[in-house]
C-alpha cells in the first residue's frame, strides 16, 4: 500500500501485512514465518490495478489498490480453518544482512468491540535508503465480522545490527490477549490474528488504508478511496486513474497495422515511468503545507554498473 519495496537493491516497507492461514497449529508459530510460510503455486494474474495468486493451503489471493489503500480478498478452500493473521512487526527481510537491512522498533495495535476493525500504528527504520525511522498508521475492516480476533505478542528476537536483542534465543510462541497490543522500543512484536468459523462465508474480504500522519486519517482514506467491497470497484478506479493522468497523454496509432510489441513497450515503459516518485502531499509527518511532497525518488535509470543514477 506505500507503493514502493525496492528498486532492486534492499528491501522497503513491506508493512501492515496481512497473510491468510488455513492451519494456526503447532508447529506453526506466529513469531516465526518460516513455519507458516506459503509458496504461491500455478500461475499469478497480473494486470493494471489488479493482482491473482494462489497459495500451497489453497487460499486464492486477489489485491487491489488506491493511493492510500488496498483492498485484499481471500478466497479459502469450501471446508476447514480460516484465520489472517496480521503482523505488526513484520517488514520485508534481507537474508544478506548488511547495514540497509530494515527493523521494527515499536507499535500499538486496537481491535474494535465488533472484532472487524483494527487501527494503530508501527514505527521501522533502516531499508534501502539506510533512512531514520518512519511511523506507518493503518486502518482496516473485513466484510465478514470474525468469530474471533485476538492480539498477540512476543518476544523480539530479530539480530539486528547495533540493536540489542535476544536473537541467540529461539522462537517463543506468542501470548494472546484482548483487543489492543502495544511495544516501544526494545520491547516485544505485536500482531492479531483474525479467525472465522468453519461454517462462515469462504470469501473473507478486507480494507486497509495508511497514512504517515493519524489513524484518523488512515480510515479516512480507506473509506474514501475504497467506498465498496467489490475489489472490482477499486480495480476499475485504478484503471481509470491511469487512462486519465498517465496513458491519455499520449495518443499514438493502435490499429492491426501497427507493431504490437513497439505499443507494448511504449505503454510498458509509460507506467513503470510513474510508479515512482510517490505523491505525499499532505501525508510528510514534518510539517504542515499545500505544496506538493514526493518522495521515493532513487533515480529515474541506473547505468551499466546497476548502481550510479543518472
Amino acid at each position: 500500500m506505500l507503493h514502493e519495496s525496492g528498486t532492486g537493491g534492499f528491501p522497503k516497507y513491506g508493512v501492515v501485512p496481512q497473510m491468510p492461514l488455513t492451519d494456526v497449529s503447532f508447529p506453526v508459530n506466529l513469531l516465526d514465518n518460516t513455519t507458516y510460510f506459503q509458496r504461491r503455486v500455478g500461475d499469478d494474474t497480473a494486470k493494471l490495478g489488479y493482482f491473482k495468486t494462489q497459495l500451497e493451503n489453497g487460499v486464492t489471493i486477489e489485491l487491489s489498490a488506491a493511493r492510500h489503500s488496498g483492498i485484499m480478498q481471500y478466497e479459502f478452500p469450501a471446508s476447514g480453518e480460516k484465520h489472517v493473521l496480521v503482523d505488526i512487526s513484520h517488514y520485508l527481510p534481507d537474508e544478506n544482512g548488511g547495514s540497509s537491512v530494515q527493523v521494527y522498533l515499536g507499535g500499538e495495535m486496537h481491535i474494535d468491540e465488533t472484532g472487524k476493525q483494527y487501527t494503530g500504528f508501527g514505527t521501522w527504520g533502516g531499508g534501502w535508503n539506510r533512512g531514520a525511522p518512519f511511523t506507518v498508521y493503518f486502518c482496516a475492516d473485513f466484510d465478514t465480522p470474525p468469530d474471533e480476533a485476538r492480539t498477540f505478542r512476543g518476544r523480539n528476537t530479530d539480530p539486528v545490527a547495533r540493536y540489542h536483542t535476544f536473537s541467540n534465543e529461539p522462537y517463543q510462541q506468542p501470548t494472546f490477549g484482548n483487543d489492543s497490543a502495544a511495544s516501544g522500543p526494545l520491547n516485544d512484536r505485536i500482531g492479531a490474528l483474525f479467525t472465522w468459523a468453519n461454517s462462515s462465508s469462504a470469501t473473507i474480504r478486507s480494507r486497509v488504508g495508511v497514512s504517515f500522519i493519524s489513524a484518523k486519517k488512515a480510515c479516512q482514506f480507506r473509506d474514501d478511496e475504497i467506498p465498496t467491497w467489490s475489489l472490482n470497484d477499486t480495480v476499475a478506479a485504478a484503471i481509470r486513474e491511469w487512462n486519465r493522468d498517465v496513458f491519455a497523454k499520449i495518443k499514438v496509432p493502435t490499429d492491426d497495422s501497427q507493431n504490437r510489441t513497439n505499443l507494448v513497450l511504449l505503454y510498458s515503459s509509460l507506467y513503470f515511468m510513474h510508479l515512482l516518485p510517490s505523491d505525499r502531499s499532505g501525508e510528510n509527518p514534518l510539517w504542515q503545507s499545500d505544496e506538493p511532497s514526493w518522495d521515493d525518488f532513487y533515480a529515474s535509470w541506473y547505468d551499466t554498473e546497476g548502481y550510479n543514477p543518472i
